[in-house]
């Protein structure tokens, strides 16, 4: 959020922050609602949601609450349970049968996934999803980067971070998908699935007429790991609330860390008993901001500064150092109408993404990518040969 003043000027800047510390708070939420309906269902009902989402919340303060170096070994460490989760969710899904490469016919035969428009529009949706919450760690990668040894290869953290985000989205959203199908050729993980959503399938698959009591302490680990994916966004709201307003530097980081937690409580906790849906809907609308983000941050990058060589990171608390931000502001109009007519989803579907198959399709992502990236760069120009920056 600090570099991103040299890319969209200070207002800019405020209002990626804010928004950043609006997806935190949102994100922690739906995960967090995710593992509790995990956890209540492994007890038999006798841990109440409520206390599943406080056990996860208090669990991610501890861990943010003694820092990076903390933080560091906790995530260097913490995926390796969980892919002995996913390899055991991999075995059973094999030895239960329940995965078929097509959608099941009353004949007894499998028809294709799908093809054609409807079918492309599907899988833009779903890739868009994917990318609102894949491309949030453009937002405050630099939290943890810089830590890294100043003579590091950029080249070398960038591979590793494409690296890290790439095998286990594509490794975990593959696996995703297989359990899933499940609900289509299996009664059992369809009635779990419906009565309890993501964790009601866990749950089908790991414990009920298969691991028993071993696939229930597997399923708390995988509930668990909830934790480690929440303590990134924990970490970095601070120091968001930081850049958002100065002033709020003056509260130390560890305060708005439990401010952010405190918050993710207070939506988790009702939203599961009400509005959980709802609260995804507006979490995938609100990611659009990171297509637009991306486009702008690309191109003040690449085409008019040139490179990291040319940054005066001098003067990063200096507004006479960075541009004043009105390319930037007019870009993110432009990307917002971008996403107005691109997007397809539960509670709005745009003119153009509408027009894609029999459901729509999502390029709300890709519109406002292309809407920002034109608008900025045609603005940019004339931005600084006015204000000289």
């Amino acid at each position: 959020m600090v570099l991103s003043r040299y890319l969209v000027g200070n207002a800019g800047m405020r209002v990626f922050a804010f928004i950043n510390c609006v997806c935190c708070v949102g994100w922690g939420a739906v995960n967090i609602m995710s593992s509790a309906q995990l956890l209540h269902i492994v007890n038999g009902g006798v841990l109440p949601p409520w206390a599943g989402c406080l056990i996860l919340v208090v669990c991610t303060i501890l861990v943010t609450f003694f820092g990076y170096n903390v933080i560091h070994a906790y995530e260097k460490w913490s995926w390796i349970p969980n892919l002995c989760v996913f390899i055991a969710i991999i075995c059973r899904l094999s030895m239960d049968g329940v995965f078929k490469n097509g959608v099941p016919q009353e004949d007894g035969t499998y028809k294709s996934w799908g093809s054609g428009e409807t079918y492309a529009g599907n899988v833009l949706s779903f890739g868009g999803t994917i990318f609102g919450f894949a491309a949030g760690w453009t937002t405050y990668a630099a939290d943890y980067t810089v830590y890294m040894r100043t003579d590091t290869n950029p080249y070398y953290i960038f591979s590793l971070v494409l690296a890290g985000l790439c095998v286990p989205l594509i490794f975990t959203m593959t696996l995703g998908a297989a359990a899933v199908t499940g609900i289509k050729t299996s009664d059992k993980y369809a009635d779990l699935y419906g009565e309890y959503s993501i964790g009601g399938l866990v749950y089908a698959i790991l414990c009920q007429d298969s691991l028993h009591r071993f696939g229930e302490f597997l399923s708390v680990v995988l509930a668990m790991s909830t934790v480690c994916n929440n303590i990134p966004n924990m970490y970095s709201i601070a120091l968001g609330a930081q850049c958002f307003w100065s002033q709020f530097a003056k509260v130390p980081r560890i305060v708005w860390t439990i401010v952010g937690n405190c918050l993710t409580l207070a939506i988790c906790i009702p939203g599961y008993y009400s509005f959980e849906s709802v609260m995804e809907n507006f979490m995938n609308i609100i990611g659009y901001y990171l297509a637009i983000y991306d486009a702008i941050t690309f191109s003040e990058h690449f085409i008019h500064i040139g490179g990291f060589k040319n940054y005066d990171v001098s003067g990063y608390n200096d507004k006479s150092k960075y541009n004043p931000g009105w390319a930037g502001l007019f870009a993110i109009c432009c990307g917002a109408a971008g996403v107005v007519i691109g997007m397809d989803q539960t509670w709005y579907v745009g003119k153009v993404g509408g027009k894609i198959g029999e459901f729509g399709g999502d390029i709300g992502f890709e519109l406002a990518g292309a809407f920002a990236f034109i608008g900025y760069n045609l603005t940019r120009p004339f931005e600084k040969k006015y204000f000289g920056r």
